[in-house]
């Protein structure tokens, strides 16, 4: 299924280094996708992964941020 590995790809592209915020990342993008499972209408699911991407992107700058 494409979805688990949306989730592998996010975090290889994002490129957090191994660490335990992209664990934690990991574990919260695996829930997100664990609650959401059962999803099938196209629209809702189109809107989870673009709410799930802005997440992510706020998640990264805040890493960044403690990271400077």
């Amino acid at each position: 299924m494409a979805i688990p590995n949306h989730s592998r790809s996010l975090l290889r592209i994002i490129g957090i280094p191994k660490s335990s915020a992209r664990d934690e990342m990991r574990s919260f993008a695996r829930h997100e996708f664990e609650r959401n499972k059962d999803a099938t209408d196209l629209t809702h699911i189109r809107y989870l992964i673009s709410t799930g991407k802005t997440e992510f992107d706020a998640m990264r700058r805040y890493i960044d941020e403690l990271a400077t």
